[in-house]
């Protein structure tokens, strides 16, 4: 990219570095050693010069001041044009899967073709501090996107949602009441059910309950069991072994033998995690 610039024949330093940046994104320090030419103090004051113009936008979050040695530079025309194929890429995610909170970031990784990744994590973080793009964790989406359940599932679902309700500590499979894998991740999504296992999903009130009591009883006893789990919630052992097996992957319970106490390292607690899906393209 930069060795274009060798066959400019005149040119001031601001309209150089900008021809550079225009080509694509590069870092302070590239660009200082890069633009044939040109010293270091000289890219420093184009940069200086075009930023207050606004002919260049520095990659990041948020903040001002100069940006640092490490920091990613891009001409705004073509920043613009960037923001303008993400927001057509998550436009056309979301027309094609509705049911879906967003696309995983690899993906759009991949099709912008945004490497290394810390480029991609900077442009995306200028993207959400612009109000271009809403950064889920895993997912991106339009920031004005939610997901609408149609009313033909949203009926099967309610169904679904009040059988839940009924019967908090054995509830019925998603199956049994035909509803397909969109609708019980859209479900999921929405914060409306806590899955924990395959075919094994809990109202989320039910969720938090069994959260509290089984941490209480933790605090009782010093351990619980599953057969202890299993007894004191009424339940059957396959509902009792998903729902601990859970609890040690959200790391608000840790299996020790047979037994689990409470999980005290880092991220511990993480009850409420439990109505997120995973992402998929």
């Amino acid at each position: 990219m930069l060795d274009t610039l060798e066959t400019l024949a005149a040119g001031s330093p601001d309209e150089m570095v900008l021809h550079a940046l225009e080509a694509g994104p590069e870092t302070v320090r590239v660009l200082r050693s890069g633009v044939s030419g040109l010293g270091a103090d000289q890219v420093d004051a184009a940069l200086r010069q075009l930023i207050a113009e606004g002919d260049v936008v520095v990659l990041r979050a948020a903040g001002d001041g100069p940006p640092r040695p490490g920091s990613y530079v891009i001409a705004t025309t073509t920043w613009e044009a960037l923001q303008t194929r993400l927001q057509a890429l998550l436009a056309a995610y979301h027309r094609d899967q509705p049911l879906r909170r967003g696309i995983i970031k690899e993906e759009v990784r991949s099709r912008l073709r945004l490497s290394p990744p810390r480029l991609f994590d900077d442009v995306i973080a200028t993207a959400v501090a612009s109000g271009v793009a809403a950064d889920d964790g895993q997912t991106l989406r339009l920031p004005a996107f939610t997901i609408a359940i149609d009313p033909a599932r949203r009926t099967v679902a309610d169904r679904y949602l009040a059988a839940l309700a009924a019967s908090p500590n054995s509830p019925p499979a998603p199956a049994e009441f035909g509803l397909d894998a969109d609708t019980l991740g859209a479900l999921a999504d929405l914060g409306e059910i806590v899955r924990v296992g395959e075919g094994i999903v809990f109202a989320p009130a039910a969720y938090q309950r069994l959260v509290r009591e089984t941490l209480a009883l933790i605090d009782q006893h010093g351990t619980v069991t599953l057969a202890g789990f299993r007894d004191h919630f009424q339940t059957s052992r396959k509902y009792a072994q998903a729902m601990l097996e859970y609890l040690d992957q959200q790391r608000i319970t840790r299996r020790v033998g047979d037994e689990r106490v409470r999980y005290s390292g880092p991220g511990a607690g993480r009850a409420a995690a439990g109505h997120e899906r995973e992402p998929a393209n």
